[in-house]
């Protein structure tokens, strides 16, 4: 037996789900023009390593950041895109390229 749902009731269970989900999920609350500010605990939790990590990062000079007196703060736009260019290729891509060969 097959069941089909109506237009508005699948509307309906979307939009209960995403109510549910929203709270847990604290990044889709940042609209897209506004650009969130991150400490060094924000940003750990955000990339996902140590505060020594972040730390050490700052003292090379790596990572994009500004101060607010003291406090190292980071824009977590100048984040992505820093991770962007400096994420590592995939490890056959770009080298198989070269090695493809005519078969007759």
């Amino acid at each position: 037996m097959k069941s089909m749902l109506e237009p508005e009731d699948i509307q309906a269970i979307a939009d209960a789900v995403a109510a549910r989900l929203t709270p847990a999920l604290p990044m889709a609350q940042v609209t897209k023009n506004e650009d969130e500010i991150l400490d060094v605990p924000g940003l750990a939790g955000y990339l996902k390593v140590d505060k020594s990590w972040v730390y050490k990062q700052l003292q090379l000079k790596t990572i994009p950041h500004f101060h607010a007196g003291r406090y190292p703060r980071f824009h977590k736009t100048q984040i992505d895109k820093w991770a962007r260019e400096n994420s590592t290729p995939a490890a056959g891509a770009v080298t198989q390229v070269g090695k493809l060969r005519k078969v007759a």
